[in-house]
């Protein structure tokens, strides 16, 4: 039978009128962690439970039984505690209202009036956690009505008891009770408004010699050397930097696995992370606690912090607004950082999640910052030595390494939730709560065993592990084959695309569709071998290949018969249309290349600079948008740009209309004055009568009237005077 919680949850929240915000406070807690209750994703504790099952007045066995329907309860549920009292007054009642007084010395505070028969009841439904374990007052904490009930004398007993002895005893049982209602407040309700419960934060940590994780039954498994793990029993979070670990608890107290006193006055943490040689925690409050390194614990004046990370004498946290605090010697560039959602520190590498799912790796210039920039959508971060490990929205493991076979290793998990780092090695944990490990194991820090494996009978037979992995491409598809493997019933197949794909296939053979791969990417492909009868043939070993993936293409067939014709400065080429080419690219020598997303492009003469009767080269290459197809070969042709002219006869005449001269002259098509034309060419002792614009379109006569030039007479000869 499903989970019904989620249900019942979102019903009573709806039918009370409360939204996720309403209930996620009354419990302390994040919205985000409320909805992944309502969601299914998580289980709330069983002090959660309680919380909600009084805030809607239903019982617990209702809420968390699949089986069964909410039912009201018909009043809320009180605790009565009968106790007898020796009294020697006739008065009927007394009312104790003023809790304060009864806890007084005896002197100050004793009652005027006697006690008789009745009955002290304590109303256990207002005991606050927070009253009685701060020693407030517990008038505020619960209500009390007290009756007295005398004690039947003994026989042989001839004394009553005096006032001052009555009163002794009323203070004693009144005493006795307050603790009794305290211890069993505390018992009930002590740990009802728990400021911290198990999250995505911290649920995974790695150490040198030991892993750390909290399981979905908010168990905490431990793997490796880890000598205090009987202290970390009941914490909710873990965080480590090598032999150093720390644990919170659900109430806001630090478990620290070395001797600190500090860390043991700690309250209120929402958040923890262990350094080298220090410790930090986070405050609900958004203040910062840190014990062990002057260096690292500068940070009284830190607010609003969300995030914490510790290191080797480094502390960095990450504000609400997603700046950066930072509190010992780190690299430059940190304090800069903007728009920040997760950090983790290594011993020589830092890793910060940006609020886009981008990463920033540091020192900036190092490798793992230069694999890591490419990175997106990334959910979680795990710095260790040199290394950075990340899973991805979609459960994919990303990962910087210089260890080749750590870096094929991790990249061949899918589906992961938590992920953590040390040194070399990384540790993560997936959906099912599978464990994967890569690196140094020498303290067994990692297995790849389920958190609750079933008991199972040994096979008989163990598959062969899969051999001979081989791939052919087409344009459409990868396929993946591989050698049979005996009494191998079906094989799982698996590729670290984004999404993962996993392929069950009954042959020694599959396929995936080359679109959900990116040419130029290196892949891990798995392939494990299986049996319908699991108790005779055991699974076989998972093998696993890199496989580098380059996407086969069909190139484009060449530009053919290219054209081109000169309009004046307009010098046109054409094409025929290529089959599936999306556009073209065209350079014409000298000039910068165009694309083209015709079958034709004009060029204007006078902006390129073109010379008229030189010759260019022109290439011209067919494109298409689809991968599948790549570019064609370029089509270089050589042409002479010549611009197009006309020969103009001119035909002089003069005011007679005779002919006096001619001349002709080319000239290209437009609009020329008769001047342009002629220039100094005029027939000797003629000029023009008129300037005429003539329009140059094709060959052409062009008669040209001109005027006569009237030259002065010779002079005549003075007569000399004798």
């Amino acid at each position: 039978m499903s989970n019904r919680l989620p249900e019942k949850l979102a019903g009573l929240r709806k039918e009370y009128g409360f939204t996720q915000s309403d209930v996620a406070q009354k419990l302390n807690i994040s919205v985000t962690e409320y909805m992944n209750w309502e969601n299914g994703n998580t289980i709330c504790s069983i002090e959660q439970l309680k919380i909600l099952a009084d805030t809607y007045n239903v019982s617990l066995d209702d809420l968390v039984d699949n089986t069964k329907e909410i039912r009201r309860k018909q009043e809320p549920e009180t605790t009565t505690i009968n106790i007898p009292f020796m009294v020697n007054s006739s008065s009927n009642s007394a009312n104790i209202a003023d809790t304060e007084d009864i806890v007084r010395p005896y002197s100050d505070t004793v009652p005027t009036q006697e006690l008789t028969e009745g009955t002290i009841r304590v109303d256990l439904n207002g005991l606050n956690q927070a009253g009685s374990a701060s020693g407030q007052t517990l008038t505020q904490t619960f209500t009390q009505s007290m009756t007295i009930r005398p004690k039947q004398e003994e026989e042989d007993d001839d004394t009553e008891p005096g006032p001052r002895k009555g009163h002794a005893i009323l203070i004693a049982v009144a005493l006795a009770l307050i603790a009794t209602a305290v211890f069993v407040g505390i018992l009930l309700f002590g740990r009802r408004n728990t400021p911290v419960s198990v999250s995505q934060v911290n649920r995974i940590a790695l150490g040198d010699k030991y892993s750390l994780y909290i399981d979905k039954n908010r168990s905490l498994q431990v793997r490796g050397v880890f000598e205090p793990a009987s202290e970390f029993k009941n914490v909710v979070q873990v965080s480590a930097y090598d032999s150093h670990a720390l644990g919170l608890t659900e109430n806001g107290t630090v478990v620290n696995s070395v001797s600190d006193a500090a860390t043991e006055t700690w309250k209120n943490v929402v958040m923890i992370a262990a350094g080298k040689n220090h410790s930090a925690a986070v405050r609900k409050d958004g203040t910062v606690y840190c014990s062990g390194s002057g260096a690292a614990c500068r940070v009284s004046e830190w607010k609003d912090v969300e995030q914490i990370a510790a290191g080797d004498e480094v502390t960095i946290a990450v504000h609400k607004d997603g700046t950066v605090s930072a509190s010992g010697s780190v690299p430059a560039g940190i304090a800069d950082l903007r728009d920040v959602r997760a950090v983790s520190i290594g011993r020589n590498t830092y890793a910060f999640i940006l609020k886009d799912g981008k990463v920033k790796v540091f020192p900036s210039g190092s490798e793992r910052a230069a694999e890591a920039a490419v990175w997106t959508h990334v959910d979680e971060i795990a710095a260790g030595n040199n290394t950075v490990a990340g899973i991805l929205k979609d459960g994919r493991a990303v990962i910087s390494a210089a260890d080749e076979d750590v870096k094929e290793r991790v990249l061949s998990w899918g589906d992961l939730r938590y992920i953590a780092a040390n040194g070399e090695t990384i540790v993560a944990v997936d959906k099912n709560g599978k464990m994967h490990g890569a690196g140094d194991n020498t303290y067994n820090q990692y297995d790849e065993t389920e958190e609750s494996p079933e008991p199972s009978e040994t096979p008989e037979i163990v598959l062969d592990t899969p051999t001979n992995i081989t791939f052919s491409e087409t344009t459409a598809n990868i396929v993946i084959k591989w050698s049979t493997v005996e009494h191998a019933d079906y094989y799982e197949v698996t590729v670290n695309t984004s999404p993962l794909t996993k392929i069950k296939s009954a042959g020694n053979s599959t396929s995936i569709p080359s679109s959900s791969l990116v040419s130029g990417t290196e892949y891990i492909v798995t392939v494990t071998a299986y049996a319908n009868d699991e108790k005779k043939y055991g699974t076989s070993e998972t093998a696993r290949v890199r496989y580098y993936y380059n996407a086969i293409t069909i190139e484009l067939t060449p530009v053919r018969d290219i054209r081109d014709s000169v309009d004046g400065n307009s010098w046109k080429f054409s094409w025929y249309p290529v089959e599936h080419a999306d556009y073209y690219l065209f350079t014409l020598e000298g000039q910068p290349q165009i694309r083209i997303d015709g079958t034709e492009y004009v060029l204007d003469a006078s902006l390129a600079g073109l010379q008229n009767g030189s010759t260019y080269t022109i290439h011209v290459q067919a494109c298409s948008e689809d991968t599948k197809y790549a570019p064609s070969q370029e089509t270089v042709i050589t042409r002479q740009y010549t611009r197009l002219s006309y020969s103009v006869t001119l035909v002089f005449k003069d005011e007679s209309n005779n002919e006096v001269g001619r001349m002709t002259v080319n000239a290209e098509p437009g609009k020329y004055l008769l001047s342009a034309l002629i220039q100094d060419a005029m027939p000797g002792g003629y000029e023009l009568k008129e300037d005429l614009e003539i329009e140059v379109s094709s060959n052409l006569e062009k008669d040209v009237s001109v005027l006569t030039i009237h030259q002065d007479p010779e002079p005549t000869e003075e007569p000399v005077d004798e």
